[in-house]
């Protein structure tokens, strides 16, 4: 009886799955080309969805969304309402936007075939990012597409499909790349089924049906040995097109997913079975079968070996130093392996914690934080009857930073090889801000963002450039190319950021950029944003300090262009020494001209050229060996470019230099 149980739990979970991934996100197109016949059409984005399976499926009660929402609960199930898709049918859904208002228009756009069914979706949100996005379509246990009351960790088994977009190359869509199993292919006129578009220089392939990959395991669970109480996990990978699922077995039963320390997550082929608290009955073998509704098939088996044996602590994992601002909440973690399973007690400063939310004496300690009086180091005891450990940390609270994103540029001039998107950041504050651990993203999620992961300290006054790395091969952009790019004005002593654009790429037809610090839990938490509309090629938006007081969240860019574009001269903004882009990263404001000194009855007249309705300094030295500047005054400038200070001295020599106080 029990043998014949198993037999039928393991049918009904493959047969679960079988119908779902039949079904396969085939194409995406997020760039579209820009030469256009008739000139200046705009055309939308759109995505493929294929069916490899034998039976036609009813698409009612089936929703999508992209990366930046919330999974099944914010996904758009109108496209999908009476939709049929046949077997061996690959249909499209485009946004309903530009001069693409209807399915006709669109197959005129491609000079496809009316057969090809082509659904149009709302302008409005869920929409595709080119620097990098992802398709996501779920199926609800609803026939009139209404979502259910389950958490967010189980509404991922209703997932159908998900594609991972890259930075997408205006005019090409994007496919399965078989090789690799991911989706950064672009398409290419005659190759996979890609042919020109009849009204623009897009190439791509909607409605035509692409070719089944096999289904392959590239990486199998390895054996894994653990102690009693401690977690393990399970990897497993493969590619293939439908892209595979996995249900996890446990001595050839099916793992529960919903069981209590049990985690099993499924992204970009990866498939993850995670066990917490592990104990002696579940060692044993673990594999997973690979099923894509068309093919499946067992991996190997990983055995897991549970130790009973006693041992003292062993940390495994450390708690983290944290930078926080009153209103938000610091989270320190330990974990620990030892046999009895270890007893953990934090102390703050060898005593008791003040703004604890919850229990001490657990791995975890979160705090609320109200005061800087909570500044200080954290201390984790953790013991059992074999011996104990500790492990610190430290929590540095301080006033929420007065952080502005000051400048964004979206769109280059061409040619843009070794030329990318960025952004600058200013610290409109007093005091220096450690960026370690700030999080950034566009329009998507905190989930989503990006970390910096090195120490980079922004200056009171100081902008700093952030650049995305990820672009076409042979063209990236580093931090030597950057100031190729934009040549001798730059500041020489700029700091430049790379990072990771995947999938949160700017994107030129209006984004947005935000930045969180290190204890952000909440989309709220930001420390700064802006939102910015469609740009100007090789153009930049930038901030006008003197328009408004920089207030650390955006509605935009306003001063004295629209939308707050550069203009070379104004704030600092100059051309690049490349291409003839107009921006000025690493500058707010026009930089302080020549100073002339004549002498005067009773001192010396100083005078310099400069951007007016703005504060400098102005300061001496007597010899140039001497170690610090004496500052001789401040100086408020009124509507004017030409500035003049009388300096009364008796002294026959000395030394100058004027400077800009960059925060009012």
């Amino acid at each position: 009886m029990i043998k014949i149980l198993k037999i039928a739990i393991l049918a009904t979970a493959l047969g679960a799955t079988t119908a779902r991934s039949q079904l396969a996100i085939t194409e995406v197109m997020t760039s579209e080309s820009t030469n256009t016949v008739p000139s200046g059409l705009s055309h939308p984005d759109w995505w493929e969805l294929s069916n490899f399976g034998t039976n036609d499926l009813d698409l009612t009660g089936y929703s999508w969304n992209d990366n930046s929402h919330n999974g099944l609960f914010a996904a758009d199930a109108t496209p999908f309402n009476g939709v049929t898709i046949h077997a061996g049918e690959a249909i499209v859904f485009a946004q309903q936007t530009g001069d693409i208002t209807d399915a006709d228009g669109f197959r005129a756009w491609w000079g496809i075939d009316p057969s090809v069914q082509v659904f149009l979706y709302s302008a409005a949100d869920p929409g595709l990012g080119a620097g990098g996005d992802s398709v996501r379509v779920w199926r609800t246990n609803n026939v009139d597409g209404s979502t259910f009351d389950i958490s967010f960790d189980e509404a991922l088994q209703y997932q159908v499909d998900r594609a991972d977009t890259g930075v997408a190359i205006e005019g090409h869509s994007l496919v399965y790349n078989p090789s690799s199993g991911t989706f950064d292919l672009s398409s290419s006129n005659g190759i996979g089924g890609a042919f020109m578009a009849v009204t623009a220089d897009d190439e791509g392939s909607p409605g035509v049906m692409p070719v089944q990959v096999p289904v392959t395991i590239t990486q199998q669970p390895t054996n894994f040995t653990t102690t009693v109480g401690q977690s393990a996990t399970f990897t497993i990978a493969g590619r293939g097109l439908p892209r595979p699922t996995y249900q996890w077995l446990s001595n050839g039963t099916p793992v529960d997913g919903n069981a209590p320390g049990v985690a099993i997550t499924y992204a970009a082929g990866v498939g993850t079975l995670s066990l917490a608290n592990v104990q002696t009955n579940q060692a044993g073998t673990y594999s997973a079968i690979i099923n894509n509704g068309l093919t499946n098939f067992s991996s190997s088996n990983a055995v897991l070996i549970v130790s009973a044996a006693l041992a003292a602590p062993s940390l495994t994992q450390l708690p983290v130093s944290i930078n926080a601002y009153p209103g938000q909440t610091a989270t320190f973690i330990v974990h620990a392996s030892g046999n009895p399973t270890p007893d953990y007690q934090w102390q703050f400063s060898g005593g008791a914690i003040a703004g604890a939310i919850g229990s001490i004496t657990t791995n975890q300690l979160v705090l609320s934080i109200s005061d800087t009086n909570q500044s200080g180091t954290y201390t984790c005891l953790v013991s059992n009857s074999q011996g104990s450990t500790n492990a610190s940390a430290t929590l540095n609270v301080a006033p929420k930073p007065n952080l502005v994103i000051t400048e964004v540029m979206s769109s280059e001039a061409a040619p843009t090889t070794h030329h990318g998107d960025w952004w600058e950041l200013s610290n409109f504050g007093d005091t220096p801000v450690d960026l370690h651990g700030y999080r950034m993203n566009d329009s998507h999620a905190l989930t989503s963002a990006y970390t910096i992961t090195n120490t980079a300290v922004i200056q009171p006054g100081e902008s700093i450039v952030f650049i995305e790395r990820n672009v076409t091969a042979g063209s990236e952009v580093d931090e030597s190319t950057f100031r190729a790019w934009w040549g001798s004005n730059l500041p020489p002593d700029l700091q430049i950021i790379a990072y990771d654009g995947t999938g949160r790429g700017l994107s030129g037809s209006g984004d947005e950029v935000r930045l969180w610090n290190q204890a952000a839990t909440l989309e709220a938490d930001r420390v700064a944003a802006v939102s910015f509309s469609t740009a100007a090629a090789g153009v930049s938006f930038t901030f006008d300090p003197q328009y408004t007081d920089p207030p650390p969240i955006q509605n935009g860019f306003t001063g004295h262009t629209t939308d707050g574009l550069s203009t070379n001269g104004v704030n600092g903004a100059f051309v690049a020494a490349q291409s003839g882009d107009t921006g000025s990263p690493g500058r707010l404001v026009n930089w302080p001209g020549s100073m002339n000194i004549t002498k005067a009855l009773g001192g010396f007249q100083l005078s310099w050229f400069s951007q007016p309705n703005w504060d400098y300094f102005v300061q001496y030295k007597d010899e140039l060996s001497d170690f610090n500047w004496i500052t001789l005054t401040n100086v408020t400038s009124g509507n004017t470019n030409a500035f003049g200070v009388m300096d009364p001295t008796l002294s026959t020599q000395r030394f100058y230099r004027v400077g800009l106080n960059p925060h009012k």
